[in-house]
């Protein structure tokens, strides 16, 4: 993941934390299909519109035909991260 955004990724300890607000996988969407994600939402503080960063992502996971229960994995590590 590191490799195709260009940008260090936080320790896995703190990875989960890091994807709450999606910025790492809206650009990692951007490298494969650029056209799903016209532009990614930053803020130091969690908002709403976050989950366009992350709604961007599972676009690309279904563009790319991954089964369900992989999305699904993504969706419980994504969305379902207590916080």
């Amino acid at each position: 993941m590191e490799d195709c955004i260009g940008e260090p990724i936080p320790p896995i300890v703190e990875l989960e934390e890091a994807l709450r607000d999606g910025v790492a996988l809206a650009k990692l969407t951007r490298v494969f299909a650029p056209e799903l994600v016209p532009r990614i939402f930053q803020s130091p503080k969690l908002q709403f519109r976050h989950s366009d960063n992350i709604d961007r992502f599972f676009r690309f996971l279904r563009k790319v035909e991954l089964p369900e229960v992989v999305c699904q994995k993504f969706i419980d590590l994504v969305l379902l991260i207590p916080g």
